[in-house]
């Protein structure tokens, strides 16, 4: 099959390619089940030049739940910086937006993460902060917390976002204990994920949008003060944050409120 012929730029590094594909093999999937939905993810690069046309033509919509998109089709069309920064702009926006439309039952992982590297708090602090992301004294009192701890076994966990109202089915304000509660009921997997969840989020989720901040399902960890807490990553306008919000048995939560729901998915052999 004869391919695109692509702008004469410098190929992207193989961070770039990796993550370029990742979300657009993952738009692709989540969209399948409906072929408007794909056409109006994939059509608008068809205003951007010849470069999307080889891919539709090479993946069928019904083939492409079980192709690996592989072909040369994909690397050409991103391996050049400037597909891969206008497709990551478009695209992972759109996915997060239609998969948000979806029932909290057929939502897919926005992503994976995969724990145990972290050998200290000392180092995972030093990690997060020397990226430029800010944790806060609140945040670093639960950390240092002793019932505060990493993962030592490499463990990989998915995360789902979802609301408050959507995990409890209803508009009012819940406690912690009827939160986690509703949360074990819905028979999706989601249990209590890492303590250090929202630390290790800003490796992926580098795209949040602004005043977005999304608290982490976890095991509820004493702060500095002794009041049960839990972590949350957010972006303002300071950048991005590691912060804390109560979680003891009767605070409240806002059933507009936004979480990460997290769902254990393998170990990994050291």
């Amino acid at each position: 099959m004869k391919t695109a012929s692509a702008p004469d730029m410098t190929p992207a590094t193989d961070g770039q390619y990796g993550e370029a594909k990742t979300m657009f093999e993952r738009t692709l999937r989540e969209a399948v089940a409906t072929k408007n939905g794909v056409q109006n993810i994939l059509g608008r690069w068809d205003k951007t030049g010849p470069l999307i046309s080889p891919i539709l033509t090479a993946y069928s919509l019904e083939n492409l739940p079980d192709c690996e998109l592989d072909g040369q089709e994909v690397r050409d069309f991103l391996a050049h910086p400037d597909s891969v920064n206008r497709f990551l702009k478009l695209v992972s926006g759109t996915a997060r937006e239609f998969q948000l439309t979806k029932p909290l039952r057929e939502r897919l992982p926005a992503f994976t993460l995969t724990f145990g590297r972290w050998k200290s708090k000392k180092d995972m602090i030093e990690s997060v902060e020397g990226k430029g992301h800010i944790i806060s004294d609140w945040a670093k009192g639960v950390i240092n917390h002793k019932k505060f701890s990493l993962v030592q076994v490499p463990e990989v966990w998915e995360f789902v976002p979802g609301l408050v109202k959507e995990v409890t089915g209803h508009e009012q304000i819940v406690t912690t204990t009827q939160l986690w509660s509703a949360r074990d009921a819905l028979g999706l997997g989601f249990s209590n994920g890492p303590s250090e969840s929202a630390c290790a989020i800003w490796e992926v989720y580098t795209d949040q949008p602004m005043d977005e901040y999304r608290y982490v399902l976890t095991e509820p960890t004493p702060d500095a003060r002794g009041s049960l807490s839990v972590l949350r990553a957010g972006r303002d306008s300071d950048g991005s944050y590691v912060g804390r919000g109560g979680a003891y048995p009767d605070a409240q939560w806002d059933p507009d409120a936004r979480l990460w729901l997290c769902r254990k998915r393998q170990q990994v052999a050291p």
